[in-house]
């Protein structure tokens, strides 16, 4: 699998020219694109011949906004659909070809019915953006029970849902699996992991964590987890282990979120990306 470091993801301020050198030596082997890399096209050619001279590949395109909260305004959709276009024109010719939103698993605004309708109509505009540039798009579930619960209407918190929305705009989008949602929303559901694993060709990304020790499922947040395989709340090996049975290849990121980034922030990025790498090889031991 194509192992992601996000700059973003480990809080970290350091340019692709920094980090590239050693992702290379830690077998760390994609990178995420952030504003930073697309802010001109002379800005990201001089980003994309330094990872490729370092053996890299480009991971996710991340979407310039929160696509589906829903304090954003329409004009403000359509914005940023125009910087998502400008950033899909300016990557055509690279191998930078995965992008997801997450879907919020509830609304104060809108039922069921009504949020699932609002959502398939802002993703078949996203889609139509992306799917001209060959630019795989797909959803990430939430299933963090406290998040859920903040909400006045539940919305899907699993796999199936995901896909049911997805199916709406095109066979050709796909999803996000995230162990942390999985066993925060189902209690790793071996079902749900196996349904995933029947549509890996369609994962646009894998994200891999822990839970935190001694605190129920039901209580975990959504911001505070550990790197995967660590506290032995979530197998993630099993996940790991299955979608590569089934021929996965894609890209893969350890998505540790605020604990981590507070353990790592007065690290060398050299000891932050041998860290991520260790993340990695833990699922493969």
């Amino acid at each position: 699998m194509r192992r992601i470091y996000d700059a973003g993801q480990v809080g970290r301020t350091e340019t692709v020219f920094e980090y590239a050198p050693y992702c290379e030596k830690y077998g760390v082997n994609a990178v995420n694109l952030t504003s930073r890399e697309l802010a001109s096209p002379e800005v990201f050619r001089e980003a994309d011949k330094c990872i490729h001279a370092h053996g890299l590949t480009w991971g996710m395109l991340n979407m310039p906004i929160d696509s589906f909260a829903e304090d954003l305004s329409d004009e403000d959709f359509a914005k940023g659909l125009e910087t998502l276009k400008r950033w899909a024109d300016m990557t055509a010719d690279s191998d930078a070809k995965h992008c997801y939103n997450h879907i919020w698993n509830g609304s104060n605004l809108r039922t069921y019915k009504e949020q699932r309708e609002w959502v398939i109509e802002r993703a078949q505009k996203i889609f139509e953006v992306l799917d001209p540039y060959n630019i795989h798009y797909g959803f990430e579930f939430l299933g963090v029970v406290p998040l859920r619960n903040s909400f006045k209407y539940p919305f899907f918190n699993g796999i199936t849902g995901a896909l049911s929305v997805a199916d709406a705009v095109s066979p050709r989008m796909g999803f996000v699996f995230d162990t942390y949602h999985w066993y925060t929303g189902h209690d790793c559901d071996m079902g749900d992991l196996y349904y995933a694993a029947e549509h890996v060709d369609r994962l646009v990304n894998f994200h891999v964590n822990d839970g935190i020790a001694g605190v129920p499922r039901e209580k975990q947040e959504d911001m505070e987890r550990a790197m995967p395989m660590t506290t032995g709340v979530i197998d993630s090996k099993a996940a790991y282990d299955l979608f590569k049975s089934r021929g996965y290849e894609g890209l893969i990121l350890c998505e540790p979120m605020t604990l981590w980034k507070n353990e790592m922030k007065d690290k060398t990025i050299e000891e932050v990306v041998k860290a991520l790498a260790e993340g990695y090889a833990r699922l493969e031991e």
